[in-house]
């Protein structure tokens, strides 16, 4: 909603010489649990307003389609709006209370599986230096328009899973937002 409110403003402000917009949006490795729905996501339960209720990592999917739906909106408004820099960032393992303060078995499921990886959880400042890079360390032309970056910088866009990198996804999901969005208004 925020996005589409400043659209105007952000495309007027690209139309001007040597501009440089970016909107940059905020995900998670956890988009990729994605997966464990048949599509990638699930428009029906999204309409019904079901809370997607699991008994086997619920709460992860539906944390999923959220972080899913930040990186197919990224890359499908850089098609559409390619005047402006559109990414989105992970930006790491931080620890903040979204971490600490998780139940317990969140809190080791995501402890459990950094490890396995190698991931070492961040101070909360150093959560915020990929955000940063993104809107105003990288010069425009080091930035991949509707690409994925992780800590700090590196783009991932190749490396997403599943339906991540589905233009036909995010062309539903762009639509399906619209209608939302309208029926708000």
């Amino acid at each position: 909603m925020l996005t589409k409110h400043l659209l105007p403003y952000l495309l007027k402000a690209a139309d001007q010489p040597g501009s440089d917009v970016r909107v940059i949006a905020n995900t998670s490795d956890g988009y990729a649990f994605h997966q464990m729905i048949k599509g990638g996501i699930d428009f029906a339960a999204l309409d019904s307003g079901s809370t997607f209720d699991r008994w086997f990592l619920g709460t992860w999917v539906r944390y999923a389609q959220s972080k899913v739906a930040n990186v197919l909106y990224a890359a499908e408004l850089a098609r559409r709006y390619p005047q402006l820099t559109s990414v989105v960032i992970h930006p790491g393992v931080v620890r903040t209370p979204m971490l600490t303060d998780m139940n317990r078995g969140s809190y080791w499921f995501t402890i459990i599986t950094c490890w396995l990886q190698g991931i070492v959880a961040m101070e909360p400042h150093e959560g915020a230096y990929n955000q940063l890079w993104c809107a105003a360390g990288a010069k425009k032309e080091e930035l991949r328009n509707g690409g994925f970056y992780r800590p700090v910088g590196v783009d991932e866009t190749a490396n997403l899973v599943g339906k991540a990198n589905d233009p036909e996804l995010a062309r539903k999901l762009w639509e399906w937002t619209e209608g939302v969005l309208k029926k708000s208004e």
